[in-house]
């Protein structure tokens, strides 16, 4: 009986060690899926995701049209668990969908296996934050414009 457990134990501890690190962030596949969700509720730009790999969160803040602005928090099964809308005047700014897709696969190009945050300034520089398979901090600069990588820091 206590070799069976050993051996569970040993299997385990092997899957983690040879498994990315998940500590704050979540694989780009969930990201993706919880994209689609947030395409289905309707936004067009997005300013801020959020991933939460503790609770299976995915907080989205976007612009659902020119004048309404929501934030939503999916379950990484895509339930919705939180949502708000507010009207700004202004107009809509952030990424495109095209936008963020295109940085989660320069970042996953540039080694980052688990997702803390995405997010853009106005003016239009976006930051990647996550990790890598050896579960060493990532963060991204990308130009939205062009996609261009601008900084790297590894920590």
């Amino acid at each position: 009986m206590r070799i069976r457990a050993l051996h569970t134990l040993i299997a385990a501890l092997l899957c983690a060690a040879a498994s990315p690190a998940l500590s704050g962030g979540l694989p780009a596949d969930d990201i993706r899926d919880a994209l689609s969700h947030a395409d289905d509720y309707g936004f067009i730009r997005y300013i801020e995701i959020d991933a939460d790999h503790d609770e299976r969160n995915i907080e989205i803040e976007g612009w659902l049209d020119e004048t309404w602005r929501a934030e939503i928090k999916l379950s990484t099964s895509g339930d919705r668990r939180r949502e708000e809308r507010s009207r700004h005047e202004g107009g809509s700014w952030g990424m495109t969908l095209d936008q963020v897709h295109a940085a989660i696969d320069t970042a996953e190009a540039q080694g980052m296996v688990t997702f803390e945050d995405i997010k853009v300034d106005r003016r239009g520089r976006i930051e990647v934050e996550g990790e890598d398979r050896e579960g060493r901090d990532l963060g991204l600069y990308i130009a939205d414009d062009t996609g261009e990588v601008t900084r790297v820091e590894r920590d």
